[in-house]
């Protein structure tokens, strides 16, 4: 793997691969110390054969903390700063399910996601809506646009309303009030969708 990387210094895909390898290799030492401490967890991922080796070690000598997982995350974040699925990999599919990280590191992990997700929110929307369609898109719009009202900068804003597939007056109610920020955002997309919305109170929009 650090061949791959040596080789390839630019591919953010061997930088998070790196980050699971390394994840999985801290999750086998720690269930091998659960085994020596007489409290094995319901699985484990290192064969049977090796259970006696596995005794004969002192657990003393084994360093299970995230030093190593530390040092990885902060070269990715050095190397990868502007790619949101690089973080989303490493919290959604490595860290977040993973039960023998220690608490602060994974907070540590959700908290960095986080805050990508709003420093590049446009990634995150785009990430989101990807691939939906109809009425599944809508509801996402929906629920990006009232969760994240605060950070709808111009460029996000535009994408949700140019995706919006709506075909429901009350897709295009939420919309305008938490999406549209000006008058004139909301009399554009009041008048774009007025046939829709001539059976309702439009007054009521603003």
């Amino acid at each position: 793997m650090l061949q791959a990387i040596r080789n390839n210094p630019d591919s953010a895909l061997f930088y998070v691969e790196y980050f699971r390898f390394e994840t999985d290799f801290l999750t086998k030492l720690k269930q091998r110390q659960e085994v020596l401490l007489g409290k094995p967890s319901e699985k484990l991922d290192f064969v049977e054969a090796d259970l006696e080796e596995a005794k004969e070690v002192d657990s003393g000598a084994m360093d299970t903390s995230c030093t190593i997982l530390e040092i990885v995350l902060e070269t990715i974040e050095s190397k990868f700063p502007d790619n949101l699925l690089v973080y989303s990999q490493i919290w959604k599919t490595i860290t977040k399910p993973n039960t023998h990280v220690d608490k602060e590191f994974k907070q540590k992990v959700k908290d960095l996601y986080k805050r990508k997700k709003i420093h590049l929110f446009d990634q995150f929307v785009d990430t989101k809506l990807k691939g939906l369609k109809g009425e599944k898109l809508n509801q996402t719009l929906i629920k990006l646009s009232k969760k994240y009202s605060e950070h709808m900068t111009e460029s996000v804003k535009a994408q949700i309303l140019e995706r919006t597939e709506a075909k429901d007056p009350a897709v295009i109610y939420t919309l305008v009030n938490h999406v549209c920020t000006t008058l004139t955002e909301k009399l554009d997309l009041i008048r774009a969708n007025f046939t829709l919305l001539k059976r309702q109170d439009a007054d009521g929009l603003l």
